[in-house]
């Protein structure tokens, strides 16, 4: 395991334990993981309790996934150049701190959309931007990051682009010696 890798392991454990509990108590049987990165975790905690899992990501990311684990559908898509069509829905959609990497979020929602159905539950997180440090211009610190919102903001944003919000909530991440506030979201579709 490479040090990025190993850095992968330690982020987002908590949304994936929650997955595959969720997927456990809804037979959860299809999970789309929009933003797999190096998929340890879904692979750990999701992939031993539906039958099938596609995880999407960037191609340098895809790329090092069958030395990690040789199983699975693992599809390459940039969310911010491309569309992603796989022709099927999904009954979960995992975007575990995905949607503040894009210039355009829409984009990953729109994704999000055309691959659920009417009982699909979609599980998103990201940092509470009342949490993660600033430039001196207001903009995040972390330069991979396009925008990021505070829970309010990211609650209209949801609603208005068609979700129900089922569940919220919030736990404590630790970015180095820095931690920081991640929202988590239980949503579906608005029929």
């Amino acid at each position: 395991m490479n040090k990025e890798t190993e850095r992968a392991e330690l982020f987002q454990v908590r949304i994936y334990k929650a997955a595959a509990k969720l997927a456990k108590a809804q037979k959860v049987k299809s999970v789309l993981d929009l933003g797999c990165g190096y998929p340890t975790k879904l692979i750990k905690y999701v992939v031993p309790v539906v039958k099938e899992v596609v995880g999407v990501d960037l191609p340098d990311k895809i790329a090092i996934i069958p030395k990690i684990y040789s199983k699975g559908n693992w599809i390459s898509c940039d969310f911010n150049k491309e569309e992603l069509d796989l022709g099927k829905k999904f009954d979960m959609i995992i975007a575990a701190d995905v949607i503040e990497h894009l210039e355009n979020p829409d984009a990953l929602l729109t994704i999000i959309k055309h691959h659920s159905c009417i009982d699909t539950v979609v599980l998103l997180s990201t940092p509470d931007a009342e949490s993660t440090m600033k430039q001196q211009d207001g903009r995040p610190a972390n330069l991979q990051h396009k925008r990021e919102w505070k829970i309010s903001e990211f609650v209209r944003y949801l609603a208005s682009s068609g979700f129900d919000i089922i569940d919220f909530g919030c736990y404590i991440e630790l970015n180095g010696t820095y931690p920081y506030i991640c929202n988590y979201f239980l949503v579906r579709v608005k029929n």
